[in-house]
């Protein structure tokens, strides 16, 4: 993947992918699917944990911050650039 060569020569962080990368969507994917692999770059571990942060921080168990989250996801939120990193999520 081009993502994975990106992040193992250090053309990409992991803080990259969740502050620039973009859309969203497509970041979040990426990283369900590289955190379960044995031979991801070490870099998705810190994206993983950076959006951790993020939900933690954000979003919590505000039930609202929540559906913000998932009307910008599904494109639903008209002020919103659906393509957008995945920081941008998560803003209020």
């Amino acid at each position: 993947m081009r993502v994975d060569r990106l992040l193992t020569t250090g053309g990409l962080t992991g803080r990259d992918l969740v502050h620039e990368a973009a859309p969203a969507a497509r970041i979040l994917s990426y990283l369900n699917a590289a955190r379960r692999r044995g031979d991801a770059p070490a870099e998705i571990r810190a994206a993983v944990d950076e959006v951790a942060a993020l939900v933690g921080d954000r979003l919590g168990t505000d039930p609202a911050a929540w559906g913000r989250v998932t009307a910008r996801l599904t494109e639903r939120d008209p002020d919103r650039d659906p393509v957008c990193p995945v920081s941008c999520l998560m803003e209020p």
